[in-house]
């Protein structure tokens, strides 16, 4: 399940299976949001019927710039766990088939150990 939030300047993703997504301690990636800060859409991954990865279409802020940037953000989800592993801006070259290649590629991997 992905859970969005918009608290005006900073928007936040939390991707955590149904039954647990209340218990979570915080949210997967949070950032200064712009324009309209999420897709209407998630790409999920699968791997036997369970969710792998996911790809978002999201809107940032980029530091203290008031330049807005979009990009598609790539979320490894191991179990209960979920990470940001990684985002293409959306006018790169080939932008759809490098976010998934990322996607398939955090699927098998998972995300990075702490």
């Amino acid at each position: 399940m992905v859970r969005f939030a918009d608290e005006g300047n900073i928007v936040s993703v939390t991707i955590a299976p149904r039954s647990g997504i209340e218990k979570v301690s915080g949210p997967t990636a949070q950032w200064r949001g712009a324009g309209k800060s999420f897709g209407g859409k998630v790409q999920w991954i699968m791997r036997a019927g369970v969710p792998r990865a996911a790809v978002i279409r999201t809107w940032r802020r980029v530091d203290d710039d008031e330049k807005e940037l979009q990009e598609l953000s790539v979320f490894a989800i191991s179990g209960a766990n979920a990470c940001l592993v990684g985002s293409v801006d959306v006018h790169a070259d080939k932008a759809n088939d490098a976010a998934l290649a990322r996607a398939q590629q955090a699927a098998n991997a998972g995300c990075p150990r702490k």
